[in-house]
């Protein structure tokens, strides 16, 4: 496993790399995507400009929170600036923050869009995510971050020098969990997509899918730099209202189309 790819004598981060061809693939899917037709590519594009950006500062708010020195290296006069800036920002992100931080991005985009319906378009996103954290997941894999804990099993994995993980070490590879996890709900949410009647039913899902499946691949993880507090960790702290915030919005969904067709 490689932090970085030699690409004509540059030197490109993995996990930036794999980032790249989610984004790829997200912009392949909402321009054919053809379940909400009133949602152009253009409009599903600015969407999800505004959701990147704060998505990406969520996620980097969250690993402060997790990591308190990464933050607080900043006003550490013994590194130069330049240092303490590169250190802070570069890399230590965590998922379920960019996922709190992409709906406030598509919430303020839908002031700016009020003519778009909210839940279409929380809908579209939710094929999306998946996707990009798919391959972000190959890319942690790579750079060694986000891995298990120690084991002799079969499917066990070291990681060389250089990497965020303890070398040497037989340790769980979480990361392609993560993989196969996400795969699954993509494929999921596509199936369901092609007969959901309900907007917001498909949002609703993929929170109740991810929520579950990060809260139990939680307990594989062996990386403590992303807190612990109590006997759960800070994305099992967070999963647990997200799941519950998805199982509401999928029986509401389906409870407010329905009061539409009595009326």
């Amino acid at each position: 496993m490689k932090m970085f790819f030699n690409v004509l004598g540059a030197k490109i981060p993995a996990y930036g790399f794999f980032i790249a061809i989610g984004l790829c693939f997200i912009m392949l899917y909402l321009r054919y995507q053809k379940y909400y037709k009133e949602l152009d590519f253009d409009t599903a594009l600015s969407a999800m400009i505004y959701a990147l950006l704060i998505g990406g500062a969520g996620a980097k708010l969250l690993y402060w929170i997790t990591d308190p020195s990464s933050f607080m290296i900043l006003f550490d006069s013994k590194y130069p600036l330049l240092q303490r800036i590169q250190y802070s920002f570069s890399g230590g992100m965590v998922f379920l923050g960019g996922l709190i931080g992409a709906g406030i991005g598509v919430v303020l985009f839908l002031k700016k869009y009020k003519h778009i319906k909210p839940l279409k378009l929380l809908d579209m996103f939710a094929i999306s995510m998946p996707i990009l954290q798919m391959f972000g997941r190959v890319g942690c894999f790579f750079a060694g971050c986000c891995y298990g804990r120690a084991s002799n099993s079969c499917i066990a994995v070291q990681f060389p020098k250089g990497g965020l993980a303890p070398a040497g070490v037989s340790v769980l590879p979480t990361q392609l969990f993560g993989v196969v996890g996400n795969f699954i709900i993509v494929i999921t949410l596509l199936i369901y997509s092609k007969k959901n009647k309900h907007p917001g039913r498909i949002f609703g899902l993929y929170l109740i899918m991810y929520s579950i499946g990060r809260f139990i691949l939680e307990f594989f993880r062996g990386d403590e730099i992303r807190g612990i507090y109590g006997a759960l960790s800070t994305s099992q702290w967070i999963s647990i209202p997200l799941l519950v915030l998805g199982i509401i919005l999928f029986v509401k969904a389906k409870e407010e189309v329905y009061e539409k067709n009595i009326d």
